[in-house]
């Protein structure tokens, strides 16, 4: 770990005068690259509210690694308090365990957080030994952790300090895999991360320049994470060029706008195709579309639509192959067979297609019971639970396609403590039910 600045002076006079705002009350910030300047109270104010939930909100959790930009995040919250609603933050650092140095970086947070009479939190994650794709899974990792942990404290906001240059990094990177429209919109300023809470991103039009220059102008340390500059990451690589001026980034704030306004157009429109699609969700997570619906759709549309429903009721993070789902829409619409697709299940009933969770080879995984609330499978919230863990009623080897999939509370020793409703009893089983809500509609219309 390096610091690149020591001590902390007093918070600095707010000299910077507002940002313009929308007609909504929205902070309209304009995309600058060469702009270094310190962020100011007032500004950072502006910045959060224009994430639209600050106020409804009222609480937020801020991720705080300790680097430059995370470091500033926490700096003009704390700064933002006064202009704010008085929300309630609370700072977390997850701590994946991947570098020798990241104890420290926490305790380094952690610290900080004391000064500015904030509470802070580290959690853990001891994956990285998986193999794999460690940085995918650390992500996914920090994320649902952040989100279990804003579940906890009654948080409706988990808020970072992605900005304008990982934005830019994001579009380019995006790009050179072969991406085109909306593909390269890049981050979304404000994201459903889980039901009831959002991940909020309210730097992605602020240079990381003016970030280290705040950090500077209030004589306030970060630490400096080596993988940033390790050049076996694509990022990396990307990063180094846009600094040496190998790659031009001039046109891309303007490329990015265009895109986003392509994404919000598709989003409505597939909105629009799931309504009219009439889609019902059963309590235990299967949805049904009916298959006339879809015939009428253009090609790509019909995809997004049976991509976003295979995505929900099958609990995955994204939609499957292109190519994939094009096969099984023109099968959907004709009303054809039985198939499998992205940890679903689909088949045909009454002019419906039926789409449900597939058990698969590997079973579906487990989940620790959370006294705050339970995400299982990205499918069920449970509710009201002190202690053992979720898993899914296949373990026992019970169970019809549709109730090996839902969620069984066990004890340590592995005993069923209680049951999804829509589980049948079976001898020697459990009599209690589980409180559990569906969220697979939730997932179907995110974002959207």
């Amino acid at each position: 770990m390096r610091y690149l600045c020591r001590g902390r002076e007093a918070l600095p006079a707010d000299e910077r005068q507002c940002p313009p705002q929308a007609a909504d009350g929205r902070a309209v910030i304009p995309l600058q690259l060469k702009d270094d300047s310190p962020v100011g109270a007032c500004e950072a104010a502006a910045l959060f509210a224009a994430t639209g939930h600050t106020a409804e909100a009222a609480r937020l959790v801020l991720a705080v690694s300790g680097g430059a930009d995370s470091t500033a995040l926490l700096h003009l919250a704390a700064m933002a308090r006064a202009h704010l609603a008085d929300p309630a933050i609370h700072v977390v650092t997850v701590d994946h365990g991947l570098r020798a140095e990241s104890a420290e970086e926490a305790r380094f947070v952690e610290r900080l957080c004391l000064s500015y009479g904030l509470p802070h939190r580290t959690l853990h994650w001891q994956g990285g030994a998986g193999g794999g794709n460690i940085s995918a899974a650390a992500r996914e990792a920090r994320y649902d952790r952040l989100g279990q942990f804003a579940w906890t404290v009654g948080a409706g906001a988990v808020v970072t300090a992605h900005h304008l240059d990982d934005q830019i990094e994001t579009y380019l990177l995006a790009k050179a895999r072969g991406g085109d429209g909306r593909a390269l919109a890049g981050m979304r300023p404000v994201r459903a991360l889980r039901p009831g809470v959002v991940l909020a991103r309210p730097f992605l039009g602020i240079p990381g320049a003016r970030l280290r220059a705040t950090l500077s102008q209030a004589g306030i340390a970060w630490c400096e994470d080596p993988t940033n500059r390790n050049m076996h990451y694509a990022r990396a690589r990307m990063r180094a060029a846009l600094q040496d001026g190998t790659v031009d980034a001039a046109e891309v704030p303007a490329a990015l706008e265009m895109a986003a306004r392509e994404r919000i157009a598709h989003d409505r429109a597939v909105a629009s195709g799931l309504r009219n699609a009439g889609v019902t969700v059963d309590d235990d997570g299967s949805l049904h579309i009916a298959t006339k619906s879809l015939r009428p759709l253009e090609p790509e549309l019909r995809r997004a639509v049976i991509g976003r429903a295979i995505t929900a009721a099958g609990g995955g993070l994204y939609p499957p192959q292109a190519d994939k789902l094009a096969r099984l829409a023109d099968r959907l619409s004709a009303g054809d067979g039985c198939a499998t697709l992205g940890g679903a299940s689909v088949r045909w009933r009454d002019g419906h297609a039926v789409i449900g969770r597939e058990y698969g080879r590997e079973g579906i995984g487990r989940a620790s019971a959370q006294a705050s609330g339970t995400w299982f499978d990205r499918r069920f919230v449970v509710s009201r639970l002190d202690a053992g863990r979720l898993v899914a009623l296949g373990v026992f080897a019970r169970g019809n396609a549709t109730e090996r999939c839902l969620p069984v509370l066990v004890s340590a020793t592995g005993e069923a403590l209680a049951r999804h409703p829509a589980i049948r009893p079976w001898p020697g089983g459990p009599s209690r039910r589980l409180d559990a809500q569906e969220s697979v509609g939730w997932r179907l219309m995110a974002n959207l």
